[in-house]
């Protein structure tokens, strides 16, 4: 896949919150993180996606456990 990145994240990337409905591809393998706090545990799972249309790079992860949970999309090149 050849990826034009030299005009900067598209559109929809730089306006996304959550951009799941973009073109992406997932990338790279995901990684599993996972700290001890006190007697309980917090684990965050990371996926990596690069829009086919710009080559913005995204991480999608997962927080549980002790330190709060959630599910959130964060664009990981400013270019």
């Amino acid at each position: 896949m050849v990826i034009d990145g030299s005009g900067g994240p598209c559109p929809k990337c730089r306006d996304a919150v959550d951009p799941s409905s973009n073109s992406l591809k997932e990338i790279g393998e995901p990684v599993f993180t996972k700290i001890t706090l006190g007697r309980g545990t917090d684990t965050t799972n990371y996926s990596f996606f690069q829009c086919k249309k710009c080559g913005s790079v995204w991480t999608y992860y997962v927080d549980s456990g002790t330190g709060g949970h959630g599910r959130f999309w964060k664009r990981l090149t400013n270019f």
